[in-house]
């Protein structure tokens, strides 16, 4: 379930964690509202919430994901929530660079239940990427990103690729860069409205595609006889 921005703030807690506070919004709900953030030796605690009519929307234990990132909610609080990012997430992602008072996407995990209506983003970041252009076209937009060449080989144009957590579709590619065209509602919704030229997103490719490739790579270690393809069942 997609849930509006919130921004980093002080969640009140005693280890100087970064918080999500909550204040009323007619137009949205609410929207997380805060100012300051801190960590510990094994990573930095990062609280946030937003509350639906008055009520939390995450308990203790429930995966949560944070501009892309999966996190376990940690704690529960009046106004707010905490997850923490350990050291490894820290320095695979761009949670250590969160300013103070910035938005940052929060999305829960989809019920197996739930209507599916965009491609499996797990929340593992794949790699972190700068915008290199932006465009506004009346009230939507276009947002390029160059790609390293680590998952450049994974993306391909009219596919799915998860930017801080938002699926979306690949515009187009050109040599390293990609482009991904944002609609009113992502502009709006998510903190990506709020991106300058400069800053890093959260990518994470499509797991399909990794999927493929590990495939392939198994099969290319074999050699094709009539014997394998009578096994695969051509033998008639």
């Amino acid at each position: 379930m997609e849930l509006p921005p919130c921004r980093i703030g002080d969640g009140g807690d005693a280890r100087a964690s970064a918080g999500l506070a909550l204040h009323d919004d007619l137009a949205r709900d609410v929207v997380g509202d805060g100012v300051g953030a801190g960590g510990s030796a094994d990573g930095d605690v990062l609280d946030g919430a937003r509350s639906a009519g008055g009520e939390l929307v995450a308990d203790i234990g429930d995966s949560i994901a944070v501009d892309g990132v999966c996190l376990t909610v940690e704690k529960v609080g009046k106004d707010y929530i905490e997850v923490q990012a350990v050291t490894e997430t820290l320095a695979r992602t761009t949670l250590a660079k969160v300013p103070r008072g910035a938005k940052v996407n929060l999305e829960r995990a989809m019920a197996a239940s739930g209507r599916f209506g965009g491609h499996f983003v797990q929340g593992h970041i794949d790699s972190v990427a700068p915008i290199v252009a932006l465009q506004h076209i009346g009230k939507a937009g276009t947002m390029r990103i160059a790609v390293p060449d680590s998952i450049r080989h994974y993306i391909v144009e009219k596919g799915s690729l998860a930017v801080n957590g938002v699926s979306l579709t690949v515009a187009g590619i050109e040599n390293d860069v990609i482009e991904i065209a944002l609609i009113p509602v992502t502009l709006t919704e998510t903190n990506l409205g709020e991106k300058k030229i400069g800053d890093e997103v959260n990518l994470e490719v499509d797991i399909l595609a990794k999927y493929i490739e590990k495939i392939l790579e198994h099969f290319e270690k074999e050699t094709l006889t009539f014997e394998k393809i009578k096994q695969w069942g051509f033998n008639q």
